[in-house]
């Protein structure tokens, strides 16, 4: 894996543990101390997040923040089989509306410049993940909640 690799990895990681509410809540919800959660997401650290304390903190959050990320770097994508909210049209609909615009409205922000920095690279990719994630949820819900 390379740099860029490791350092959307790393990020996924503090997001997945931002999106927890931070270290406290992350730390109360698998094994590990709020330290050691912290070095996971830390980009200096070599030692990345193991797969159990993963799985506990993506179930409580309900969705696969890091495990996306590793799917992308694979080239892969991941979609729910069922929607968190079936047959809540408008809730999806909403939802895939908002990230979307996030999505845009971050593009042209960064290209303002003429130049995509790999931070905003990396930022880019992980507002896409969201817009998939979201069009995934509505796929779903157009399906009636059905794999």
């Amino acid at each position: 894996m390379n740099e860029a690799g490791r350092r959307a990895l790393k990020t996924a990681t503090r997001v997945l543990i931002r999106d927890l509410d931070g270290l406290d809540v992350a730390a109360l919800a698998t094994r590990v101390k709020q330290t050691v959660l912290c070095d996971y997401g830390r980009p200096g650290q070599p030692h990345f997040i193991p797969v159990d304390v993963l799985l506990d903190l993506e179930l409580v959050l309900g969705r696969p923040v890091v495990l996306q990320q590793l799917a992308l770097l694979e080239g892969f994508d991941l979609v729910p089989i069922v929607a968190s909210g079936a047959g809540l049209l408008p809730e999806a609909l909403a939802r895939l509306g908002r990230d979307v615009a996030a999505l845009f409205g971050e593009a042209a922000a960064a290209l303002a410049d003429g130049h995509l920095s790999e931070d905003e690279r990396q930022a880019l990719a992980t507002r896409a993940a969201e817009a998939r994630r979201a069009l995934g949820e509505l796929t779903a819900v157009l399906d009636g909640g059905r794999p």
